[in-house]
């Protein structure tokens, strides 16, 4: 890949690590026993439910390359690009709900009761929360259209991957090593902290929606019109 698409590629990574979902499921967790393992348990099943879900995405994409690495391939993701493009430049992000869900600062809320989560029902919350947002997962799904179009082998994406969902998880990581070390005290500010990503997610994604649909949209689109013979395009 190249250095652009590198560069792109971890700055999407940094912006989906900003998940609300993901960072405020820990918080909520903040009211069990046992904290520290079920915060663990969690972390570990919404890195591997996002982990397999790029996999299985890119195995089933590295079976089409052949489609893909054509000049049909590329016309389709320089449209797929400027479609992105388009709609990052005029969707209007939609106002932040006056009546979004506030998580106490004790941290248990009606729907995370004291006292009643066990490992396995902490590991099916990570999955459930990952598949939940997987539906809004707009920069994996660029990430992922970058590597793609970059047309590396599983040699390379795979290490890429892998480092991706380490930056996703970062966040609840660090979340709940905090939570460890200055206790309950500090889940207050940690709610106000999740409101704050929560407003600014969705104008975070269109912009980097606008980022990575004008990346596909020229570099796919250069190579439609070397492809053509309209221009040429030099080594590497």
């Amino acid at each position: 890949m190249t250095p652009a698409a590198l560069a792109g590629f971890f700055g999407l990574a940094l912006v989906d690590s900003l998940n609300p979902s993901a960072i405020a499921a820990v918080i909520l967790l903040g009211s069990q026993p046992g904290f520290a393992g079920k915060a663990a348990v969690y972390v570990a099943a919404v890195f591997t439910t996002y982990l397999c879900f790029g996999v299985a995405a890119l195995l089933g994409f590295s079976l089409a390359w052949t489609v893909l690495d054509t000049t049909a391939g590329h016309a389709v993701l320089a449209l797929i690009g400027a479609a992105m493009l388009a709609y990052a430049l005029f969707a209007k992000p939609p106002a932040s709900p006056a009546d979004a869900t506030e998580i106490p600062a004790g941290g248990a809320t009606a729907t995370a009761p004291q006292d009643t989560l066990g490992l396995l029902a902490v590991a099916a919350l990570g999955v459930g929360v990952t598949f939940a947002e997987l539906p809004t997962a707009l920069p994996y799904a660029g990430a992922l259209a970058l590597l793609v179009d970059a047309g590396v082998g599983p040699a390379q994406w795979i290490p890429l991957l892998l480092l991706y969902n380490l930056i996703f998880v970062a966040p609840p990581t660090l979340i709940a090593i905090l939570y460890l070390v200055f206790g309950r005290g500090a889940n207050d500010r940690f709610r106000r902290f999740a409101d704050w990503l929560k407003r600014q997610a969705t104008e975070t994604v269109l912009w980097l929606m606008g980022i990575v649909g004008f990346f596909l949209l020229a570099d796919s689109g250069l190579k439609v019109a070397a492809a053509m013979g309209w221009i040429t395009l030099g080594d590497g």
